[in-house]
């Protein structure tokens, strides 16, 4: 899911789990997603928490 809560290709080599939650990151074209992430993961998974349970309902 992207930063807009839209669908986006990931990187299945790109992951990382968090509290039993894989998280998948888009990494291609020399933008690693993931390294964007764990800058501000705090915030972000918070984001992406929050966006996902919009995305599933």
């Amino acid at each position: 899911m992207g930063a807009s809560g839209e669908k986006v290709d990931i990187d299945p080599d790109t992951f990382k789990i968090i509290d039993n939650k894989l998280y998948l990151f888009y990494n291609a074209f020399f933008n690693n997603t993931l390294k964007s992430w764990n800058k501000d993961e705090v915030g972000l998974k918070k984001k992406a928490d929050t966006s996902w349970k919009k995305f599933i309902n």
